[in-house]
């Protein structure tokens, strides 16, 4: 075991000095030397190879992978709508009509499209020609910059935006403790609450 970890961190280090080696070769990386300072007030400052690694380690952190399964409460993402609510993504659950939320309903309904109670349903890769769930969240979130959601039952607010060339919304539902129930392609125009 002593070995293993003895044999890790040296396979780390070596791809450090690699990394910093090809962000010298590159100019992205020098020693910091007397004529930094003047340097640095043109160009600004260089980044280091801690900084680069840093910079990496904390976009993996910050945000939890999209195709990943996580305990129903955990966030996804957080957004703001136009009026200054914050609106919160959790996981949620998606194994069928009773009780779905979140991202889980999303992605497995409205993504993936697997929906075990039958039916029909949209789809963001068929009906707003995503093919990442990056760009589903990049819908969701365009959608809350709605400037006057329609407000439905029990103070939820339904969000939607037009899809750049397409004749299709993205509907987004957010609950009244501003937690993302659902959100999905519709007809442009419409919003069906249904689906």
């Amino acid at each position: 075991m002593k070995n293993l970890k003895t044999g890790g961190l040296a396979l780390v280090f070596s791809l450090m000095l690699m990394l910093a080696g090809l962000l010298g070769a590159c100019g992205d990386l020098t020693a910091t030397g007397p004529n930094e300072a003047a340097r640095t007030t043109i160009e600004g400052p260089r980044r280091t190879a801690t900084a680069v690694v840093a910079a990496t380690t904390a976009v993996s952190v910050s945000e939890p992978s999209l195709t990943a399964e996580y305990p129903e409460k955990t966030l996804i993402r957080s957004f703001t709508d136009l009026s200054g609510r914050k609106i919160k993504l959790v996981y949620g659950r998606g194994n069928g009509r009773g009780g779905d939320y979140g991202w889980a309903h999303i992605y497995g309904k409205h993504v993936k499209g697997i929906w075990y109670d039958g039916g029909t349903i949209s789809t963001f890769p068929q009906d707003a020609g995503t093919k990442t769930p990056h760009e589903v969240v990049n819908l969701i979130e365009k959608s809350l910059g709605d400037p006057k959601p329609d407000k439905t039952g029990n103070d939820r607010l339904s969000y939607s935006y037009q899809i750049p060339g397409r004749n299709k919304d993205v509907f987004t539902v957010v609950g009244n403790d501003g937690t993302i129930i659902t959100s999905y392609p519709v007809n442009h125009g419409s919003k069906n609450i249904d689906n």
